[in-house]
């Protein structure tokens, strides 16, 4: 790619025929002679320590149907950590939803790169020259997940301990117990942490395919009150069935 190596390897100033590469890096030298990195002035990304095309994201999910715009932002999370939301325009009379863009993705790209959060626009807003204002989109943050599912409070003291502890990691206000956790912008790195947390506050060592197969609120708690029905001993077994048993009825009625 001639083109691209006309770009990025640059005649140096400084050595006559020698070339500098332009890596893309922001930074500056301090005056003790420390070079600081400042960011990328391109649209790579690193998401739990991969590194990310946004617009490799953004043709993804354009070659998907019914999508008619799109824009892909990192959100910055604290700690070094960022995810990706996606902001999506459909096709005019299109009903798409986060679950359907997630799935149809991880066919096609690796689950790093999917997007955590999916917010749904009536338009993308643009610059005068047409131009996509990226700033001008409105904050993942403040919107919360689009899950189109009515909010359901928990019914007992697990389900209200698991819904605080998938808040809390999750960055959101409140989680409803039939919430899907994938569909709230959960990926392997905060399941991890809701497992650990869970194991401290219920004290039951539940493994993590637990919560990847019972992704909501309300199916954890089933598996946990499992669990601490079998720790407990036989005597202990038959009331938590009991108590699960009615959880079911009230949730099938």
């Amino acid at each position: 790619q001639p083109e691209r190596t006309a770009e990025d390897f640059l005649p140096d100033p400084e050595r006559g025929d020698e070339t500098v590469y332009h890596t893309g890096d922001l930074g500056y030298r301090r005056e003790d002679g420390c070079l600081i990195h400042a960011g990328r002035k391109d649209s790579q990304v690193k998401i739990r320590g991969f590194r990310v095309e946004i617009p490799e994201v953004e043709l993804a999910l354009l070659a998907l149907a019914s999508v008619k715009a799109v824009a892909v932002i990192p959100v910055d999370e604290g700690a070094g950590e960022q995810r990706l939301a996606a902001y999506f325009v459909p096709e005019a009379g299109a009903v798409l939803t986060p679950a359907q863009l997630r799935r149809a993705l991880r066919e096609n790209l690796p689950s790093y790169m999917v997007p955590s959060i999916f917010i749904e626009l009536a338009s993308l807003p643009l610059m005068d020259n047409g131009k996509l204002n990226r700033r001008g989109l409105p904050d993942p943050k403040l919107l919360g997940p689009n899950l189109g599912t009515a909010y359901v409070a928990p019914r007992t003291p697990v389900e209200e301990e698991l819904s605080r502890i998938w808040a809390e990691v999750l960055g959101l206000e409140r989680v409803g117990i039939d919430d899907d956790f994938l569909e709230l912008g959960g990926d392997s790195l905060r399941a991890s942490r809701v497992m650990a947390r869970s194991i401290t506050a219920f004290q039951v060592d539940v493994p993590l395919k637990v919560l990847l197969e019972s992704p909501t609120v309300a199916a954890m708690a089933v598996a946990i009150v499992e669990h601490q029905a079998h720790a407990a001993g036989p005597e202990a077994i038959e009331s938590i069935l009991d108590e699960i048993r009615g959880l079911s009825q009230r949730k099938a009625s």
